[in-house]
């Protein structure tokens, strides 16, 4: 998908099993973002959304290749171009109605783990994978809250992580709830695509139930929120049993 451009050639394949959507980063040892890869990454989390055949997608990258190491630094003060867009906020802010499975590997740093905890909703990783947020110690900090990162972790310890910029392996991100488990490199992309074929079992409409944004996001405090989330699960149920499931 796309030329092959960018720091490391990168780009981004999109492969379709069954219900099960693979998005795979794949170019180099690092996977840096430049601003094409986002809107490869956006155009494929499109087309996984808007294909009611896709039930669920797994993000990852080959063996050998990180997750993604970050941004490209070296555009941080590259001006946009009067018709271009800022693909990385449309994707952050890309209301997303079906589940995403992570399979992480390498460095998943900066932006790459900013749209670890955007983009996906179970993760796995590799043992030798590396969590973190360096940017702070060049002056880019915001990411703790930005991200969701002190809602998945306790507040203290995903603060210390943003405020130091330190590193943490699989084993301390699985202590502190960052992902689902541990996978061997060889095994990492097969576990994480039984899960999603598990998940891509279930009818769409509960899916999309589950994971709408009242759902994720408002459904504990918001008695509106508990509203829409309830119509949605009993439209779900209404589809279901007009499907014959």
């Amino acid at each position: 998908m796309g030329e092959r451009e960018g720091i490391n050639a990168t780009e981004v394949e999109f492969e379709v099993r069954d219900r099960v959507a693979i998005i795979r980063l794949r170019g180099g040892r690092l996977n840096v973002y430049t601003r094409k890869i986002h809107e490869q990454l956006y155009r494929a989390m499109m087309r996984f959304l808007r294909d009611d055949g896709l039930h669920a997608a797994v993000m990852t990258s080959p063996a050998g290749q990180s997750w993604s190491a970050g941004d490209d630094t070296r555009e941080f003060d590259q001006p946009l171009g009067a018709d271009e867009l800022e693909w990385s906020d449309i994707l952050a802010q890309t209301p997303r109605d079906k589940p995403v499975v992570g399979a992480v590997r390498g460095y998943c740093l900066g932006q790459g783990l900013g749209y670890l905890l955007r983009l996906t909703d179970l993760r796995y990783a590799s043992p030798d994978t590396q969590f973190g947020f360096p940017e702070i110690k060049f002056g880019v900090g915001g990411a703790g809250e930005a991200t969701g990162l002190t809602r998945i972790m306790p507040p203290v310890v995903a603060r210390y992580f943003c405020l130091t910029g330190e590193l943490i392996d699989a084993e301390t991100a699985l202590k502190f709830n960052l992902i689902n488990g541990v996978a061997a490199d060889d095994d990492l992309e097969a576990t994480a695509l039984s899960i999603a074929e598990r998940i891509a079992a279930h009818p769409l409409a509960a899916l999309r139930a589950e994971m709408s944004p009242a759902s994720r996001v408002l459904s504990d405090t918001n008695p509106f929120a508990q509203a829409a989330l309830f119509n949605a699960q009993w439209r779900a149920y209404e589809a279901t049993l007009k499907a014959g499931g």
